[in-house]
């Protein structure tokens, strides 16, 4: 049973077999050597295979390439390093043959720096097209016309909502435009999300619609309204955001799906812990070195660090592993709520989430009509493994709107693996710190 349906998830999976980007020709006035070149096809290998860090390292030695300026952008853009991302772009020449390609990673600069006017004013001067696929074109267009928002002074803490979906779909009470409610978390989203019949009742308008074509699985395709509006106020605990971005989903009026989510644009904007052994939610100001303290000392046991990095507005990809594949490229998604049968006859909760014929690539296992869907293995997350986490493949191989600038991900860590840890997600490091 998924909580979505799978239109609503393309953008969390990405494409299988995605080819390794060449470097193109240079087009900068400077010649590079061989060594360059060289260099250069290494470091598009390694940025392939989710090695950002060993990719910088080795474009830098074709940093007066347009080329190695362009793998230095995106790996710049994936660690955060929204400046440096921003001054790279601007040295690519316009004649760059693959210039096109960076623009939206430079808009979703300006709007991980909160520069939203800039972002907008981008958008329109570079004439930026959206994938036919992409959920969130009007995201940027929404920011730069309403400010976001965030105020919030010390440490809170938000326990979970009393509900039975909680263990499968952690929950919170909150308050959007000041009228209390539950809201579900999803790291496969970005700020929130709502159907048009609650977003009427909390007067939510819709300022910008679009029509999204959306794979619906087995080679079929459908079409639906997407609109984007903005929430006055949205407050968990002592946090308050104003101006919020709203996705409203006629998808979310099904009774099945009626839930109110926020994602991870709105955890990006603090220190956010998810401690699932408590029960509860912690927030605090980032960029406060006495409260970061004071957050971290309300965590039990010994902590593992694992970098991630992240793609787009939301999209946060780790090192993890099925068995013994342990570099795998993976997104975490708390938001999949997905039941399967395990070789016990037992409903369980799948932990990991990935295309069926692309396991199959990468695993090395023989494919056959009747190899198994949904079965037990061990999943890692870093140097975290749990032995008998529940594995579903999909099929058909499902698509994503964008394609990590060439970067390969492999599947999918979804709730079922993550709520065994109390988890907090440190955007100015870029770590997950995991108990």
């Amino acid at each position: 049973m998924n909580r979505y349906p799978k239109a609503l998830k393309i953008f969390m999976i990405a494409a299988a077999g995605m080819a390794v980007i060449a470097a193109a020709p240079a087009s900068s006035s400077k010649a590079g050597g061989q060594g360059s070149e060289a260099a250069l096809t290494k470091a598009w290998s390694a940025w392939k295979n989710g090695e950002a860090p060993e990719a910088e390292k080795l474009a830098m030695q074709a940093r007066d390439l347009d080329p190695g300026r362009h793998l230095l952008m995106l790996c710049a853009f994936v660690q955060g390093k929204y400046e440096e991302a921003l001054e790279l772009y601007g040295e690519i020449s316009p004649a760059y043959p693959r210039h096109g390609e960076l623009n939206l990673p430079a808009a979703m600069s300006y709007l991980h720096l909160g520069r939203y006017e800039e972002a907008g004013r981008f958008v329109k001067e570079n004439k930026i097209i959206y994938p036919p696929d992409e959920l969130h074109s009007d995201l940027i267009p929404i920011l730069a016309e309403h400010q976001l928002k965030v105020s919030l002074n010390f440490v809170t803490t938000i326990p979970f909502a009393q509900r039975i979906e909680s263990a499968y779909f952690p929950a919170f009470p909150c308050r959007i435009n000041n009228a209390k409610m539950v809201v579900h978390l999803d790291t496969g989203g970005t700020f929130l999300y709502l159907g048009p019949r609650r977003a009427k009742k909390l007067g939510i308008e819709p300022l910008r619609c679009s029509q999204v074509q959306a794979n619906t699985g087995k080679g079929h395709r459908s079409d639906y309204q997407l609109c984007a509006g903005i929430a006055k106020s949205f407050q968990l605990g002592d946090a308050r955001l104003e101006n919020v971005p709203v996705f409203i989903l006629p998808s979310f009026d099904q009774p099945l799906y009626d839930y109110v989510v926020f994602g991870t644009s709105v955890l990006e904007q603090f220190l956010s812990t998810v401690d699932y052994p408590n029960r509860r939610l912690i927030l605090s100001p980032r960029n406060r070195p006495e409260l970061r303290k004071q957050h971290l000392a309300m965590l039990p046991g010994n902590a593992v660090e694992v970098p991630f990095y992240l793609w787009s507005t939301h999209l946060m990809f780790v090192k993890g592993g099925v068995a013994e594949h342990k570099n795998l490229n993976l997104i975490i998604d708390t938001g999949l709520v997905d039941f399967r049968m395990d070789q016990r006859l037992r409903i369980r909760q799948a932990g990991f989430i990935a295309p069926r014929e692309h396991f199959y690539e990468w695993s090395g296992l023989p494919e056959s009509p009747s190899a198994k869907q949904d079965f037990a293995a061990p999943c890692s997350l870093g140097p975290l493994e749990q032995k008998d986490c529940m594995i579903t493949l999909e099929r058909p191989r499902l698509t994503l709107a964008e394609d990590f600038g060439g970067l390969r991900i492999d599947g999918l860590l979804a709730h079922a693996f993550m709520k065994h840890y109390c988890w907090t997600l440190d955007f100015e490091r870029r770590v997950y710190i995991l108990r």
